[in-house]
């Protein structure tokens, strides 16, 4: 038993090195509590081949797909981005803070706010823009 139990531990460990080495890059589920009901949330976070991070974000309740982030920005466990035209004007942004495989924050959109709520679920996943 002792015999599997040390590899098992060290797996276990290299995993979770590796997914806290991976800042906020990965496929994020979630729900935003707007008034009135929970929106699902699914967003993509990455670094391009020049290390800027880029993304894009499915809202499924609002018809929305694959519409790029814009202004991604990542510091230390502080991620922000912007969601310009997908949901008019002014673009909403999106404030949050990354905690191991969860992030929560809020979105703002002409002086609304909603609180959100993500997990990663996976890897990133992001749709270039057309």
């Amino acid at each position: 038993m002792l015999r599997w139990t040390i590899p098992a531990f060290l797996v276990a460990l290299a995993v979770t090195a590796v997914a806290a080495g991976q800042g906020p890059a990965g496929r994020w589920e979630g729900q935003s509590q707007i008034p009135g009901r929970s929106l699902a949330l699914v967003v993509d976070l990455a670094q391009d081949g020049a290390g800027a991070w880029v993304g894009s974000i499915i809202i499924p309740g609002l018809g929305i797909k694959g519409a790029p982030l814009s202004n991604v920005v990542v510091t230390g466990s502080s991620v922000t981005f912007d969601l310009a035209n997908a949901l008019g004007s002014p673009p909403a942004a999106f404030k949050a803070t990354l905690a191991a495989d969860k992030m929560t924050g809020e979105m703002r959109q002409a002086g609304n706010v909603a609180k959100f709520s993500l997990a990663r679920v996976g890897l990133p996943q992001v749709e270039s823009p057309p």
